[in-house]
């Protein structure tokens, strides 16, 4: 039987893994993403 992982996502930067709520795993990580969706 496969083991149970709490519910989670990843840090659409890094791809840490970081609680359903969370954005992003760091203020950095959400500042360094914003740069770089604004220069696209």
């Amino acid at each position: 039987m496969a083991e149970r992982v709490l519910p989670h996502k990843h840090c659409p930067e890094c791809a840490t893994s970081i609680g359903v709520k969370d954005e992003f795993c760091s203020d950095d990580c959400e500042k360094t993403h914003a740069d770089r969706m604004r220069a696209k």
